[in-house]
Order: C-alpha cells, then sequence, then structure tokens
C-alpha cells in the first residue's frame, strides 16, 4: 500500500510527472509545413495541461486535453479550426482521475482515460482507470475500466520490535535507541489496522509491552516509560525465538489473520551459546514473520543481519545510534509497503492504472497498466461484446518496476495483429516487447527491443509507419544522452520474429536537453513513395520553447536527417513545450492537404501542409561535342569567341497540391559555374566568366535561357567539363488558401544541386576513349653509392606514352628514407613537373610522387629528367640501394602494366684513402762500370677506415737499351705485410701489367697487407746494382706500383690518382768522342801559352846572358818537379776506384797534358 501511496504523490501534479519521467507525447511534422499562418487554439483557464494530448477527430475539429483541470479531475474539450474555439465536452468523470491523460484516434472513434482514479478498499487506495469512448459525434458511447482489480480482505498488520540493551551501549546511547523505537511506534498509531510490540534482550529477554497493551494504549512515550538497561551478554537467536513462542500469540493481542513483521535491533555479534540462527530462522518462516534487522555501530556482523532479514532489501546499516533518526522514513516506508500485500508477496491489479496508455483500431483497444504486478506493468485488450483479454508479463526476468504499457501501438504484420509495449524501465536501460496470441488463445512475446544506455527511457513513445511491403517501428527514447545529443529515435524493421533497430534519427546537434523522440507520429506520404513520413517533437528545445521535426521516407526507410524543423518561438513567441504531443490523420482546412495538429503547454496548434511541387531542370549542349580544333593546342581556333551553347529550360511540376486548383507560380533562381573547383577553368561563359546567373518566374509552361561557352586559351585536357549550379525556388502565394505556396520537393531531382558535363572531343578515335601506354625506364649516372654525407644520386628517368592521351599522369618513385630528394632537372620535358616527398607505411621508406604538369600526356610524346637525390644519413644504408618507379594514369588498360614500372639497384661502398708515394728513391746517377739503384716506395693509409690492401709492382730487369738492374726483394719496415715471389713478364704481353714495363723484361712483385691503419706507413725499398755491356747515354730505369683493394666495398673517390705511382732514376755514362775532343782542347792550350811565355822571355834578353843558362837550370827543376806530381796525382786518381764517373772523365786530359808540357820544356832547353 506505500507504493499505492508514493504513486498518488507522484501524480499530483501531472505536468511534473512528464518532466521527471519524461511521459509518451505523439507528434507530427512535414516538410512542408506553413508556419506563416498557423491556427493557435488556447486553454480558456488555467493553461497549465491544456493541450497535453491533442487528435484530429471528427469532421474539422480537434480533441485537446487537460489532465489537470479542476485540480487534477482533468477534461477534454472539442476545437472547431473553422471557427477558432474551444468547447469543453460536458463528460461526467470522476474527481482527481486525471482525464484526458491518454487519448487515442481513429477515423469513427476516440477513446479518453483517466488511468489514476482512486478506489479505496478497506482503508487501502487502488488506482484504476476508467475510460471514455466516444463516436464522431462526440457522444459518450460507453466506458470501461481497463485491467480493474474488485476490493478484497486485506489482513492487518502486527509488528515486534526487539532492540538490543546489552552492556556494549553506552548510556547515552541507548537513550538515543528508545528515542527512535518511539518514532516508529508512532508511525502505527495512525493506522486502525496496525500494531505493534516491543521487547528488548541481552543474556535475558523479556517483553516492554504486548500487543494487546498497545490497542489499549497508543501512546509511545507511556508505552516505553520506566524502561531500564540490563548490560548483560548479545543472545540474539534465544530473543527471536522468545518474540516468535511467546508474543506472536493470540492470548497477548495479535491477531490470527494478520501480517506479521519483526524489527531487530543490534550492536554486535551474537554470542548466544544455547541457540543458533539457523533454527530460530527456520521458525520464523514456518510462521510467516518477515524480518527487518538494523546494525548500528562498527562491531555488528553483516552476515548475521542478512541471516535474521527476509530479504537483503531489509537490512539497515548506520554508524552510530545518534544516526537512527535518519532511516525512520526509510524504515516505515519499508514496513507499510507490505501492508495488504498478501504477507508480503508482490501487489497484482491494485495499482495497475489501466488506461495509461491506450492505442485504437476500428474494433481493438489495447490499454497499457504501468502499474501492474509490481510494477512491472501489461497489457489489456478488449473487443466489444468480449471479455477483456490481461497480457501479464511479470513472469518473464527482471521485469519489476518496467513498467510495461507506458505506450502501446498496434501494427499488422503478414496478416496478422502485434501489440508493441514499451517497457521504459527495464533493466534501467528500456526495452520494446511484440506480443501475438496463438491459435491456443495464449499471449507470447515474438518481438523484441533493447535500450543501449541507462536511463534513456528507451520505450517511452512509440509509432508504426507502413508503405507497400514493409512496417516500420519507431521506439523513442527521449532520456538519451551523448554530446550535443539530447534523445533519439531507433527505427526498427518488423521482421519474423526479430526488430532489426539499424538506424537512428536525431535531433540538431546541441540540443543536450533538449528531449528529442517525447512524441512520435506518422504524416500521409508526401513524396509518391507509398511510404509514410515521419515527426518527432522535442518540446525541451530552445530552452523549453520547443521544436519538432519532419523526417521523409527515402528506400524503404527514412531520411536520417530532418527534412524540417519547425521551433515553438517561429510559430507563437508565447508557446511553451511546442511539441509536447502531434497527430495527423487527414485535412482540417478543407484543402485536401493533410494538416498537422501540436500539442504545447496551454495551447493547441494547427499547422497546414503547402501543396508540393518539382522543377525539372534540362541541359541541351549546341554541338553536343566540342570539336578539338576549337581547342587543341596544336591549331586552337575557337579562343575568346563563342564556340558552343547550353541552353537551360526549367518547368514547373505538381505533386501533390490537394484540392487547390492552379496555376502555380514560383521564382527561381539558377546558378551555374563552369569546371568548378579549378584554378584554372578551361571553359567560360562569353565572353569571360566561369559563372553565371538567371532569375525567372516559372508557372505552368517551360522556360528556357541560352548561355554562349567560349575558352581562352587551347585545351590539353580532354576530359569532361563539369556544368554544376544550384537551383532555389520560392513558391509564390495561391489565392484564396489564406497564405499557402508550394514548396520544392525534397526527392526532386536537382532540388539542390544541378549537375551536368560538356564534352570534348577526346582526340582518341571514334569511341571518344583515351587509352594510354605508358612504359618508364631508369638509368643511374654512378655505378655505385659512396656512403658519405651529401652523396649525390642522379637518376635519369624517360617516360614515354605509346598510346592514346594519358590523364593524370603521375609518377612513383620508392627510395630509402636517408636518400633525400633534391631537385629535379628536365631534359627533354612537355611542361613544367612537380615533385613532393612524404614517408610510407613502409619502415625506412619514402615516396615522392611527381605529377606530370600537363593534365594531359599527349599520344606518342616522351619526357627526360634527371632525378636528383642526396644522402643524408649515411650510416643508416645497408648494403645496396634501390631506387624504384611506377607510372600511372587513369586511363590505362591493365594488360599494358607489364612495363609501367621500373628500377635499379646500387651497391653501397666505403670510402678509403689511400696514397701510393716516392720515399726518397736514387733520382740521378752516373754510370761508369757498376752503380746501385734504390726505388722506394711509401703506401700511407690517408683516410679514417683501416682495411686490407695490395700493392703490384712492376721492376724493370732489362731496359731497351740493355742495362741490367739486379733487382733485390724488397725490404719492408713493418709486419703483417706479404709479398709473392717474383714473376718474370715479357713485354710482348698485353696485360695492364706487361704494358707498366718498361724494358725488355721485368719482375711483377705482388704483396698484401693484412690492415693498413693511417699511423703506420709502409715503405717498400727495392735495391740493386745495374750495368751493361754496351755503352749507355741518359738512360732512364723506371718502375710501377699499383695499390688494388676490395672494391666491392671500397672506393677511393676522388682521389684515384695516388693508387698508383711510378718512380724514375736517370743513368748517364760520357762517350768517348768526348774525352778526345777535351784532350785536344787542353794541348793546344798548354802550346799556346808557352809560345807566349817564350816571346816574354825572349824580349827581355832572357836567352842572351849567363844568367838565362842558370836561370834555365833553375827552372828545370822546378819543371820537372811539376811534371811529377802531376804525374803522380793523375796517377792516384786512376787508381780510385770509388770516384764518380764525372771525375774519371778528367783523367785523359790531364795525362795528356803534363806529357805535352815536358815536351815544350825540353825542346826549350835545346834551343
Amino acid at each position: 500500500m506505500e507504493k499505492l501511496r508514493l504513486l498518488n504523490n507522484r501524480h499530483v501534479n501531472l505536468w511534473h510527472v512528464y518532466n521527471a519521467l519524461l511521459l509518451i507525447v505523439p507528434s507530427v511534422v512535414g516538410f512542408n509545413l506553413n508556419t506563416e499562418q498557423p491556427r493557435i487554439f488556447k486553454a480558456l483557464s488555467d493553461p497549465s495541461a491544456f493541450g497535453y494530448r491533442v487528435c484530429h477527430f471528427g469532421s474539422g475539429s480537434v480533441l485537446v486535453t487537460d489532465p489537470l483541470y479542476n485540480n487534477g479531475t482533468g477534461s477534454v474539450y472539442r476545437c472547431v479550426y473553422q471557427e477558432g474555439q474551444c468547447v469543453k465536452l460536458p463528460i461526467e468523470v470522476q474527481s482527481d482521475g486525471a482525464f484526458g491523460l491518454s487519448l487515442a484516434c481513429t477515423e469513427h472513434r476516440a477513446m479518453v482515460c483517466s488511468p489514476r482514479v482512486q478506489q479505496e478498499c478497506e482503508g487501502f487506495h487502488y488506482l484504476h482507470g476508467v475510460c471514455v469512448e466516444l463516436n464522431v459525434s462526440l457522444a459518450h458511447t460507453h466506458s470501461h475500466k481497463p485491467v480493474f482489480q474488485e476490493c478484497h480482505a486485506i489482513p492487518p498488520l502486527d509488528a515486534v520490535i526487539l532492540f538490543d540493551d546489552s552492556q556494549s551501549i553506552a548510556a547515552e546511547d541507548f537513550t538515543k535507541m528508545i528515542s527512535f523505537i518511539k518514532d516508529v511506534i508512532s508511525s502505527f498509531i495512525p493506522n486502525p489496522r496496525a500494531q505493534v510490540a516491543v521487547a528488548k534482550f541481552s543474556t535475558r529477554v523479556s517483553a516492554v509491552f504486548q500487543f494487546e497493551n498497545f490497542a489499549a494504549d497508543r501512546n509511545a512515550d507511556s508505552l516505553m516509560k520506566g524502561i531500564t538497561h540490563s548490560k548483560g551478554n548479545t543472545h540474539t537467536p534465544s530473543a527471536i525465538r522468545f518474540v516468535l513462542d511467546e508474543m506472536f500469540q493470540e492470548r497477548v493481542g495479535m491477531r490470527s489473520n494478520s501480517q506479521k513483521l519483526l524489527v531487530v535491533i543490534t550492536d554486535g555479534k551474537s554470542n548466544d551459546e544455547k541457540d543458533n540462527f539457523n533454527s530460530v530462522i527456520s521458525l520464523a518462516d514456518m510462521k510467516g514473520v518477515t524480518r527487518f534487522a538494523i546494525g548500528v555501530g562498527k562491531e555488528y556482523s553483516r552476515e548475521e543481519l542478512e541471516q535474521i532479514a527476509t530479504e537483503p532489501r531489509y537490512v539497515f546499516e548506520t554508524p552510530s545510534f545518534s544516526s537512527l533518526t535518519s532511516i525512520v522514513s526509510q524504515l516505515t516506508e519499508r514496513i507499510f509497503s507490505i501492508e495488504g500485500t498478501n504477507v508480503g508477496n508482490s501487489i497484482q491489479l491494485e495499482l495497475s492504472q489501466g488506461g495509461f496508455s491506450v492505442a485504437l483500431s476500428e474494433e481493438v483497444s489495447v490499454f497499457g497498466a504501468v502499474g501492474a504486478f509490481s510494477w512491472s506493468g501489461g497489457l489489456e485488450e478488449k473487443i466489444p461484446e468480449l471479455n477483456a483479454s490481461f497480457i501479464n508479463a511479470s513472469t518473464m526476468e527482471d521485469m519489476n518496476n518496467s513498467y510495461l504499457g507506458y505506450s502501446v501501438a498496434m501494427a499488422t504484420v503478414l496478416g496478422g495483429h502485434v501489440y508493441f509495449a514499451g517497457a521504459p524501465r527495464h533493466k534501467h536501460i528500456g526495452a520494446v516487447f511484440g506480443f501475438t496470441r496463438d491459435a491456443h488463445k495464449h499471449w507470447s512475446v515474438t518481438y523484441a527491443a533493447h535500450g543501449t544506455q541507462l536511463g534513456s527511457y528507451f520505450g517511452a513513445e512509440l509509432c508504426v509507419l507502413y508503405g507497400d511491403d514493409i512496417v516500420l517501428l519507431a521506439v523513442g527514447a527521449p532520456m538519451f544522452y551523448a554530446a550535443g545529443v539530447g534523445g533519439e529515435v531507433q527505427l526498427c524493421s518488423v521482421e519474423t520474429g526479430a526488430l532489426n533497430c539499424s538506424e537512428v534519427l536525431r535531433g540538431s546537434a546541441g540540443n543536450v536537453d533538449g528531449r528529442f523522440g517525447s512524441a512520435l507520429a506518422v504524416l500521409q506520404d508526401l513524396n509518391e513513395d507509398n511510404v509514410m513520413e515521419l515527426a518527432v517533437g522535442a518540446p525541451h528545445e530552445e530552452q523549453g520553447k520547443g521544436a519538432i521535426y519532419i523526417f521523409t521516407s527515402h528506400r524503404r526507410g527514412l531520411r536520417t536527417k530532418h527534412t524540417q524543423r519547425v521551433g515553438g518561438a517561429a510559430v507563437g513567441y508565447l508557446l511553451q513545450y511546442f511539441g509536447l504531443s502531434l497527430h495527423s490523420v487527414g485535412d482540417l482546412s478543407s484543402d485536401g492537404l493533410p494538416d498537422l495538429v501540436v500539442g504545447s503547454r496551454g495551447a493547441a496548434t494547427v499547422l497546414r501542409t503547402q501543396p508540393v511541387i518539382c522543377v525539372a531542370v534540362s541541359i541541351t549542349m549546341d554541338p553536343p561535342i566540342i570539336a578539338q580544333n576549337f581547342f587543341h593546342c596544336s591549331a586552337p581556333h575557337g579562343l575568346n569567341t563563342p564556340i558552343a551553347k547550353a541552353t537551360v529550360c526549367l518547368k514547373l511540376r505538381e505533386v501533390f497540391t490537394g484540392t487547390i486548383h492552379g496555376p502555380f507560380h514560383a521564382t527561381v533562381s539558377v546558378f551555374l559555374e563552369l569546371d568548378s573547383g579549378s584554378t584554372s577553368p578551361r571553359l567560360f561563359f562569353y565572353p569571360v566568366s566561369s559563372i553565371s546567373y538567371w532569375n525567372t518566374t516559372l508557372s505552368n509552361t517551360s522556360v528556357c535561357h541560352t548561355f554562349p561557352i567560349t575558352i581562352q586559351s587551347c585545351i590539353s585536357d580532354y576530359q569532361d567539363v563539369p556544368l554544376s549550379g544550384r537551383l532555389t525556388v520560392r513558391g509564390q502565394t495561391v489565392g484564396h488558401t489564406q497564405g499557402l505556396r508550394p514548396v520544392l520537393h525534397p526527392d526532386c531531382p536537382n532540388t539542390h544541386t544541378i549537375t551536368h558535363t560538356v564534352l570534348l572531343e577526346k582526340v582518341c578515335g571514334e569511341d571518344h576513349v583515351c587509352v594510354s601506354n605508358l612504359n618508364v625506364s631508369l638509368q643511374v649516372s654512378s655505378d655505385m653509392v659512396v656512403n658519405i654525407q651529401g652523396f649525390r644520386v642522379n637518376v635519369s628517368v624517360v617516360v614515354v606514352n605509346e598510346g592514346e592521351d594519358a590523364s593524370g599522369t603521375e609518377l612513383f618513385f620508392l627510395h630509402p628514407l636517408v636518400l633525400s630528394f633534391t631537385r629535379i632537372s628536365p631534359v627533354e620535358s612537355i611542361g613544367y613537373i612537380e615533385c613532393s616527398s612524404h614517408e610510407t607505411a613502409v619502415m625506412n621508406l619514402t615516396q615522392t610522387t611527381c605529377r606530370l604538369g600537363s593534365t594531359i600526356f599527349r599520344q606518342r610524346a616522351k619526357v627526360v629528367f634527371i632525378m636528383s637525390f642526396q644522402l643524408s644519413e649515411p650510416v643508416s644504408l645497408g648494403d645496396r640501394v634501390d631506387v624504384n618507379v611506377t607510372v600511372k594514369s587513369k586511363n590505362e588498360n591493365p594488360g599494358t602494366l607489364h612495363d609501367n614500372s621500373a628500377s635499379v639497384s646500387m651497391p653501397v661502398k666505403q670510402v678509403v684513402h689511400f696514397l701510393l708515394r716516392d720515399g726518397g728513391s736514387t733520382q740521378y746517377i752516373h754510370y761508369n762500370n757498376s752503380a746501385l739503384i734504390q726505388h722506394i716506395y711509401e703506401l700511407a693509409n690517408a683516410g679514417v677506415l683501416s682495411t686490407s690492401v695490395s700493392v703490384t709492382f712492376v721492376l724493370p730487369l732489362e731496359t731497351n737499351s740493355g742495362l741490367l738492374w739486379d733487382v733485390s726483394p724488397p725490404g719492408i719496415n713493418v709486419t703483417g705485410v706479404k709479398c709473392d715471389k717474383p714473376m718474370l713478364l715479357k713485354k710482348v704481353n698485353t696485360s695492364y701489367n706487361s704494358q707498366n714495363c718498361r724494358g725488355s723484361s721485368c719482375h711483377l712483385i705482388s704483396c698484401s697487407v693484412s690492415l693498413l691503419t693511417s699511423d703506420r706507413p709502409v715503405t717498400f725499398t727495392f735495391s740493386g746494382k745495374i750495368n751493361t755491356q754496351t755503352k749507355v747515354d741518359n738512360v732512364q730505369v723506371e718502375s710501377w706500383g699499383l695499390v688494388s683493394f676490395d672494391q666491392n666495398r671500397y672506393t677511393q673517390y676522388l682521389n684515384e690518382e695516388d693508387l698508383l705511382r711510378s718512380i724514375i732514376t736517370v743513368v748517364e755514362s760520357p762517350a768517348q768522342a768526348q774525352t778526345t775532343l777535351i784532350a785536344s782542347l787542353s794541348v793546344l792550350f798548354g802550346v799556346l801559352v808557352m809560345i807566349v811565355l817564350f816571346m816574354v822571355l825572349y824580349k827581355v834578353g832572357f836567352f842572351k846572358s849567363k844568367s838565362f843558362e842558370t836561370a834555365a837550370q833553375e827552372a828545370d827543376g822546378p819543371t820537372a818537379t811539376s811534371t811529377e806530381q802531376n804525374d803522380s796525382n793523375t796517377a792516384a786518381e786512376n787508381t780510385d776506384g770509388k770516384t764518380a764517373s764525372n771525375n774519371t772523365h778528367t783523367d785523359n786530359p790531364n795525362k795528356s797534358n803534363n806529357c805535352n808540357t815536358a815536351h815544350v820544356v825540353e825542346e826549350t832547353s835545346v834551343l
């Protein structure tokens, strides 16, 4: 009964019921609603709930309910469209029943319900419904009480409060507990059917007062007066047994037919050694005692409390005795909620609220009863002259508090009837169930759909839409929430055994509190596809002004984007919660067009639909294809002059006009654009614009306009030129219709955009279809990649089109990430080339895309260019570098793609720098009979990379002039060097080493260095004497050295000349003719000197005195001595085998001079 009391409280103000639980509200709208001339009906008195339900019923009239009229009694009004007035219908209803809370209409009957009529049964209030049926004359034909429960006997309630007064409770807390018990006792006093007794326990248990004492004196203070605090142990099981055996007895005032209830209050665990919970709880269950358990403080056992309580929800916990006051209300609510429920069993039809929702056909009425079976809910089917049939779903899983019947809808599927019912609180996410009856008259669930979000109230509103061969169920979830979303409608196709809810409708973004989906209704088919349109109400949008949405049908479903939104403020600035209810079944304004009734707070509004038209657009080109001689770059003849004409024709077509007779007129604006989206349009409207406008007025006749077309420069892109545009249509007011004007149908072709193409001759044969045949080849300037920063790799690219014109030609280069594209150098090009790079999904690879500048790559065209790459991170390279390229176009057949790709692969080599130089060899020597020559080679590492190296030496053994060099094996200054045995080379051999042999025969010596580092150069010293059997003159002795290494891994980049070195020694030996000449000149010079000396002495008379002889004798001694000395010196010089060759050459002339001198002196003496 407490649930009944609570539900009564909820229905005190039905408007707050809507705001709290979002009661269902039917709604309807159309894409062609006229908002300029609405017909608004306002409440006659208090406007708070007028407009809560509306429906079009009867000829030109609307039914409007006000369930809060006369303090919640409710009423229904008839509002006549032509008169603009509303009249309250004289229907007698019970007070406080909220008459008009639900309303349904068909063509011939209407049903208005009061779902909260109260019926008093033995002090309790049942809630049931009373529904009134009206005929087309608005006469009350009969009444019906759906899911009605007659009064039945309700047992009284006997409750015992058993509290703990053990020693663990302080005196102050004991006082607080007694005060709490008095408050609980006081809640029993006003109820004549309930009585209470109290007992206390510690080590012992005793009754404070019995039921008979409470019956005699219902005063809590006097009953609890003089209670003492025992302060013993906590023997809880024994205390419960005492209550069961001694207090639930008729001798102390218990009533035999009563519901029995026990409340146990304790602050600790039981230490009872005489009894246990298992046996005493079994006894309580056997006697049918419902038990509550209250734990206070921190020392009690939750497990014991759950053993004591009948159900876990009957367990209460408080942190202290001071907090007991906070649970008084909750505890008493739970206690009295079981009163009158057949000893704790759930209620059945006592609170059914039959008629909470209603759906009608011409013969059948279906009523929702949300309160049946502990608010599991249910449905009732009523057919005239037959008993009502109740559909009980309470036995289904988790149906408690589901509110099944919150909304109902009837559908005909495959020839049978299906009753759909919404349960918006099922498992807290909501559900919809479809019920059918089998041949045995048994009801079963054949359709089901479930919500997706907690608290979304999925199933709060239902609506069925029909098409030629489809049935759609729209399900409102007005409390659904997402970012920018406030409510949604799921659209479910009704298939055998399942509801496929795959489409979702939502309102305008940003209305998070709009409650979109609060109302649903169908509207007559307006787009000629034989499927109804859907209207959705969102009464909380625009801060409570409200709005309605229209969704038109499309492809066996509905468009998920609304075709019209009407805000309440646009219809009437004083309207609130516009879209609270909606309905549309026909014509109210006598124009043959369906009208829409919209309920709002305190008003009902009729919106008329307008005539629907289409504007057909046709475009004709003259000529149909523009010839290439007007635009081809080889010989354009049509520049700056009209080369074609586009003729645009418009025609107005009536789609849905009701009984309104034309002619209909509309103002049309046409906007056209050529080659839209292109930065350089190929075609222009004459004289020089790519856009053009045209405004005209349409009626039932066709109107045309011609647009000349020209070009400003030749065209190489032969793709069709798009001709696009927009069409704006505004209908003109139709006479004698009170402001109606035709509107454009959303499904008309070219409703929003105009699309056409201007064809260009494609220069590709009779079929005008170009098929390209591209091929590409690559070539690199270097056969390797040197692993150094900034190394440049140049790739020569050749692209040839061997087919017809190619469109959208692009090249895709795939190369390592460390090889950065730097520039492109055209060699043979037909236009600019654009390239850009970006990383790919493949690790360490980059794709560089190059687009040929011209949109069309002409047939038989060829383009050659150099792609330059630069090495950015040498450390990241592997052993090889691969560059791949693929050329693509938009119009090449798959069969010719085999040559559209090419690749090059280059080895990666490390940089080394080896230096072979002269280490101080013999450069020049004079040869006599023998001499020693040294050729010294120094091998150094001038780089940073140490590796093994080989050196090959070519050493002449015999020169072409016959000079022999007896060269020895090399002397080496370091270890780790190994030289092979000399190999004899002959000049006749044509090998490279033989060509370096500068003589008739040479030695070839190969040496290998295991590891050549930069800090330890290697010296190779070749020594040997030379000799010859023939005369030599200026002979060169030339040897060669050549450094080699692993060229698969290394390269001597930019310093290759340092790998080859030659050493030359020049050998000289004077000839005999030269010696004779020197001697002859010496003798002649000596004779001349003697003659001059003789003449001088003769002139002075040296030969005429005695002294002359003496002088001559004195002179003769020294002369001889001098001669002897000269002879002696000469002999000494000739015996010196180590004298240089130039000294040797002067020996013989000296001898000749000495001999001649002696001879002259000798002759002088004779004279």
